[in-house]
């Protein structure tokens, strides 16, 4: 007889929103503390300290690929990343095949998985620092290109 044991995922998410992840054989789902199932046991792993802009979204992992769900059992874009940061900014900081890119909280690629790496810069900022090559540049939160990637460094301050 297989047993149902329930994990303790979330213990004050917001008031809108408070569950417990379901694991059930090495695999999770997602439901609310009064029982009512979100999502069924289908993911390999489930990280519920993803917020974006008020926000609570769940990153997920099915098949060795992550991916965003929103607290309502919604897929949120692809699960296809090798990476998807829980600390979001205005977006998810995501990696695919060594490249990282920018998820918006509707799951679309808002700057694609084609730079090497990204610069840190602050919690609400639309523009983003990466290095393409060994060259810096910035980026606005539609991919454009706000300062060419002509530079050997870049820092951002406020």
């Amino acid at each position: 007889m297989n047993k149902i044991q329930y994990t303790l995922l979330f213990v004050c998410l917001s008031i809108a929103f408070s569950g417990y992840a379901q694991d059930y054989g090495y695999k999770y789902g997602i439901m609310t503390i009064d029982g009512k199932i979100i999502t069924p046991a289908i993911y390999d792993g489930v990280d519920g300290r993803a917020l974006n802009l008020g926000e609570y979204h769940l990153v997920v992992e099915k098949n060795g690929r992550k991916g965003i769900i929103g607290t309502d059992g919604k897929q949120v874009g692809e699960i296809k990343y090798d990476y998807v940061s829980v600390f979001a900014r205005p977006m998810y900081e995501v990696r695919l095949d060594g490249k990282c890119g920018f998820v918006n909280k509707h799951g679309q690629e808002a700057i694609p998985c084609v730079y090497d790496s990204y610069v840190t810069t602050d919690d609400i900022s639309e523009w983003y620092c990466m290095r393409k090559g060994d060259k810096y540049g910035m980026v606005d939160n539609l991919n454009n290109v706000i300062i060419p990637f002509e530079y050997e460094d870049i820092n951002y301050y406020e």
